[in-house]
């Protein structure tokens, strides 16, 4: 009886056994796999410090051109305020120079009566002007050229339109022009406080400028 039973658990193994080989049945791991990690581009990592100086070698470092000074006096003061202030500072004088120009004007007139009329003509015209007194009167300024030959031709065009205009050639003298250049690393809160320094002169004004160029 009992070889019996042995002998059907056989026969039952070999049928569950030849029905799996028939159906392609395969046994499942019980291990679960992670699935493989995106490759990576080496290339596109770097550090964090690597990418903070990249960075901060693109920031353009500014210094500052402080002038010009109308005066010497002025010019002295303005160095003792960034010395007491413990800047680094260079001083660049420009050498006085004469500008010489070519100034169109009408006049000088003999009467009121005939300086208002042109200045009607002017107005006509489009042209903007002022009125300058000469040594010989009062004349009317139309405009100050670089070069005599385009100022004598605005003279004739001038003349055609029925105006009395001449030209003269004028020389003035510029400068010397002063400055001081900050050469220390100006950031926008040391900009905004040298601004607010008494530099005591009406022409002074604040410019960044690359630091190292030699203005």
């Amino acid at each position: 009886m009992r070889s019996m039973r042995w002998v059907f658990m056989t026969l039952v193994l070999v049928n569950v056994a030849f029905y799996l080989w028939v159906t392609g049945h395969s046994a499942q791991n019980s291990f679960a796999y992670d699935p493989p990690a995106p490759s990576v581009n080496e290339g596109s990592m770097e550090l964090l410090h690597e990418s903070e100086a990249r960075r901060s070698s693109r920031v353009s470092t500014d210094c500052l051109r402080i002038g010009p000074f109308a005066t010497e006096e002025t010019y002295t003061q303005g160095s003792r305020l960034l010395v007491n202030k413990g800047y680094g500072f260079t001083r660049n004088v420009v050498s006085a120079r004469e500008l010489r120009t070519f100034r169109v004007f009408a006049g000088p007139f003999k009467s009121t009566v005939e300086m208002d009329a042109t200045d009607k003509k002017l107005q006509k015209l489009g042209l903007e002007h002022y009125t300058q007194q000469d040594k010989g009167g009062k004349i009317l300024s139309i405009r100050i050229f670089s070069q005599g030959e385009e100022a004598g031709r605005f003279v004739t065009e001038l003349i055609a339109q029925g105006l009395e205009a001449d030209v003269r050639p004028e020389a003035r003298t510029l400068g010397p022009l002063r400055w001081l250049e900050v050469s220390d690393v100006v950031t926008e809160e040391r900009r905004q406080a040298l601004a607010a320094l008494d530099w005591a002169d009406a022409l002074v004004r604040l410019a960044a400028v690359p630091c190292g160029v030699r203005l």
